[in-house]
């Protein structure tokens, strides 16, 4: 059988933690201009400070762009507020040039590249008002007319178990398969990335906010799933690991082969999935090159 895969302190589950992510977003941004994860860092930073005053909130509201007033009444309302600023350069990061578009996504023109390009265009202010001008792009980008930066809003949203529900479209399936499963939680712990405010025990938490599900049993689950699958040490063949050096998954994954029949294929400049989608003229020479070679192992493996 041939298969195709892919890498994908509150309390004790160092197993869940992933905060290797955020580290490659900051080198993945530096591989465009090495000063931009450091003015996004004075961004975050400067945020992170005012948040503290009570007497920012109103501004803070006016530039960001947010759908009501900021209330911070517990450590939950700023992590989910830090962490959605964030997410504009995680998000872009991951999908960095790759070809959502075919699929109808918007915001494929949105890239590194244009990120860093604001934050260090000096006209729009200092790091801070750069960094509250991508959110607005953001917004504008996505046809919203304010951002939500409520996280009892999004409690809310992602404790709604109807088919149509505002999360339906997969952040709550992922969101329950990290608190049920594996983990992953792309949190701030690390030193060594440009952003602050959303820790382990932020994400941890959403688990019991959303779905009940306690830090123990999160604990339980994540050495659960390690234990069926094996984590790195894997007891099986015929599994071509695709991986681009852009997407911050690829610290999770296998970069390097770990036998003939257990390949990497590790894509220099490439973001997430994007080996997946159809070629394109734009492609780095390195990607086809890629595709093909997995579809030669695939092809040589299923005609055994």
């Amino acid at each position: 059988m041939a298969l195709f895969t892919r890498g994908h302190y509150w309390f004790k589950c160092p197993a869940c933690i992933f905060s290797e992510y955020l580290e490659v977003v900051w080198r993945s941004l530096a591989s465009e201009n090495a000063e931009c994860p450091i003015l996004v860092k004075k961004a975050s930073d400067t945020l992170v400070a005012r948040l503290k005053d009570p007497r920012t909130f109103d501004s803070i509201t006016k530039d960001f762009n947010l759908c009501s007033k900021l209330q911070i009444q517990t450590e939950m309302d700023s992590a989910y507020f830090l962490e959605t600023l964030a997410g504009n350069f995680m998000d872009v990061v991951q999908y960095n040039e790759d070809n959502r578009e075919f699929e109808g996504v918007v915001g494929g023109n949105i890239t590194i590249k244009v990120l860093c390009g604001m934050m260090a265009n000096t006209s729009l202010g200092d790091p801070y008002a750069r960094y509250a001008a991508v959110a607005r792009l953001m917004t504008d980008t996505f046809s919203q007319k304010c951002l939500d930066a409520s996280f009892s809003n999004y409690t809310r949203d992602m404790s709604n178990t109807s088919w149509d529900g505002p999360a339906a479209g997969g952040g709550r399936q992922w969101v329950y398969q990290t608190c049920t499963e594996f983990g992953f939680y792309q949190s701030t712990d690390s030193p060594n990335q440009p952003f602050s405010g959303f820790p382990l025990g932020y994400h941890v938490k959403q688990c019991a906010a959303f779905y009940n599900i306690s830090a123990e049993q999160v604990t339980e689950a994540v050495a659960q799933t390690n234990e069926c699958y094996g984590g790195y040490v894997i007891h099986s063949s015929r599994i071509v690991f695709p991986n681009g050096s852009i997407d911050p998954w690829h610290a999770l994954g296998i970069t390097q082969d770990i036998t003939a029949e257990l390949p990497a294929v590790f894509i220099k400049g490439t973001a997430h999935c994007a080996d997946m989608y159809p070629a394109r003229s734009q492609d780095l020479p390195q990607l086809p090159l890629a595709r093909d070679h997995i579809f030669l192992l695939l092809q040589q493996w299923l005609k055994q």
